[in-house]
């Protein structure tokens, strides 16, 4: 599984600095933020800006325990 450098980056398409990643957390929790972060953000095929590949690996955990 991979993230661009920080996760925040994926998930709110910025950087956040140290000092503001607490309140950020907070504001994207709060303001149910998650769901207007675009799919293909969370699937990508390979490593790039702003990109991880969390959704392809929950699909494979998912695939490997419904297998079972």
């Amino acid at each position: 599984m991979w993230f661009c450098k920080d996760i925040e980056r994926v998930y709110l398409g910025k950087k956040v600095e140290d000092g503001h990643k607490n309140s950020e957390a907070t504001r994207f929790k709060a303001n149910k933020l998650i769901d207007g972060v675009s799919q293909s953000r969370l699937n990508g095929k390979s490593i790039s800006h702003n990109m991880s590949n969390i959704l392809s690996m929950l699909d494979e955990c998912k695939a490997h325990l419904v297998g079972k």
